[in-house]
């Protein structure tokens, strides 16, 4: 699936019409450019989910707990591997917390910058891609 969004209601729209295909948590794999629109996904999944607090950037803290009120998904994790691209150690797991949250279905976890190492640790995972095409546009692939 891909989708042009130009507002901030299209990727509103967009993380609305993808939460029922994860009623159950799950692992989404953010991938594109700086400025693509990864976190204004997440930030758009997070009001989707009716999260309360604000939902930041985890490029300092690493991985950033949510809770929801969601029926069945009590928890947004939102994790920024970034820092980790050029040198993931093989404890990266244990070291951002995210351990804790592996195999919860009450937990709901957004990756972005997902490392082949990290990713193939869950069972199943969508991975959406994100591209900058202009100032006011993002083109986002699902892949299915």
């Amino acid at each position: 699936m891909k989708r042009n969004i130009r507002f901030l209601e299209e990727m509103d729209a967009f993380a609305s019409e993808l939460l029922p295909t994860l009623s159950e948590g799950g692992v989404l794999a953010l991938e594109g450019e700086l400025g693509s629109g990864k976190t204004t996904f997440v930030k758009s999944l997070g009001r989707a989910l009716g999260v309360r607090t604000i939902v930041r950037s985890p490029t300092f803290t690493l991985l950033n707990v949510h809770k929801t009120a969601h029926p069945t998904i009590k928890f947004l994790v939102h994790i920024d591997l970034y820092r980790f691209l050029d040198n993931p150690t093989s404890t990266l797991v244990h070291e951002i917390g995210l351990d804790e949250w592996m195999d919860r279905d009450d937990a709901l976890i957004a990756i972005e910058w997902p490392l082949p190492e990290v990713a193939g640790l869950f069972s199943g995972f969508k991975t959406i891609r994100f591209r900058y095409v202009n100032d006011t546009v993002r083109e986002v692939f699902i892949d299915e």
